[in-house]
């Protein structure tokens, strides 16, 4: 019977329980994790224009930070380290915020909407 670490061959297309698996029994971490996400969105995004902005060292930096958490046996919880999108109609401080819109006017976001502060 297959594993959950079994279900998909590449980091970027695991479930939320395979890659929190891989954490906790430490075959791979959030560094692995957010490098196979941040290079599938680099490769689709030309084709597909899916993302307005790819926060590479945000993303890379929490990461870091997830990972040593992870190694420390202390995650800030069970989804500490999964990568995510979050779409141009959320406040994240200091993210330009257009609201899917090329015709809107961007401007920085001063705080994080709740959802993104949690």
């Amino acid at each position: 019977m297959p594993t959950p670490l079994d279900d998909a061959p590449e980091l970027c297309r695991r479930t939320v329980a395979a890659l929190t698996a891989g954490y906790a029994a430490k075959r791979f971490s959030p560094m692995d994790a957010v490098g196979a996400a941040l290079d599938r969105a680099d490769t689709i995004n030309p084709k597909f224009h899916a993302f307005t902005f790819i926060d590479h060292d945000g993303a890379l930096t929490a990461a870091r930070e997830s990972e040593t958490r992870w190694q420390n046996n202390a995650p800030l919880s069970s989804i500490d380290g999964i990568p995510v999108t979050i779409k141009d109609i959320v406040r994240v401080k200091n993210w330009t915020l257009t609201y899917g819109s090329r015709t809107a006017a961007p401007g920085l976001c001063g705080q994080d909407a709740p959802s993104v502060a949690a």
